[in-house]
């Protein structure tokens, strides 16, 4: 028979050498998100804050190619600079900025309309779970298969309207071979107008 595939090795295979910036001023946060990130297969890097955030973003936009952000987790509760002043500011210096997710803090609520309007195309909740992560990963990032990857790929038309789920609904083929279908948004009822079904 097939050899059986854990979920963490596919969705290794899946996000390998995906570049990540998580913006996060708390120590243990810090700690759970890089450890989560990494098994999926993600490369991290971290900024203690807003300001911080949007150097690196810059400055790996300006080095370009490999070296620029895949994708841009940004706690909204940070000193000097917190999530949303530095959504505004990335979504304001780079041409094409990369997919900014918020990381709402425990027991916190925000408008849906003020972080779309900042220039978040998605959410996520503290404290992150692998499988919530997974499915923000697979919401924002482009179809991928292996290496031929295109990271200059559009971007698919999300809101905050779309709803990441407190239970990831996953849906899974009968194959073992772990590829993705061949539409990869079909596990997603998103709109072309941004929003959802």
């Amino acid at each position: 028979g097939n050899p059986v595939t854990s979920p963490v090795l596919k969705w290794m295979q899946r996000f390998a050498g995906v570049r990540v910036l998580m913006a996060e001023d708390g120590l243990m946060n810090q700690k759970l998100g890089v450890m989560l990130l990494e098994k999926l297969g993600c490369l991290v890097d971290v900024a203690e804050d807003g300001v911080v955030a949007a150097s690196m973003v810059r400055e790996a936009f300006a080095a370009g190619g490999e070296q620029s952000y895949d994708v841009v987790l940004l706690d909204l509760h940070m000193p000097r600079m917190d999530g949303l002043e530095a959504a505004r500011l990335i979504a304001c210096e780079n041409e094409t900025p990369p997919p900014l997710v918020a990381i709402i803090p425990l027991s916190s609520v925000f408008d849906p309309a003020t972080l779309s309007s900042a220039g978040f195309v998605t959410s996520i909740q503290q404290p992150m779970s692998v499988e919530e992560l997974e499915s923000v990963l697979t919401l924002v990032l482009p179809h991928r298969r292996g290496k031929s990857w295109d990271r200059n790929a559009p971007w698919p038309s999300i809101s905050l309207s779309t709803v990441i789920p407190s239970k990831p609904v996953r849906k899974r083929s009968n194959s073992d071979a772990g590829e993705a279908p061949p539409d990869a948004w079909a596990d997603f009822k998103v709109t072309k107008d941004g929003g959802s079904n």
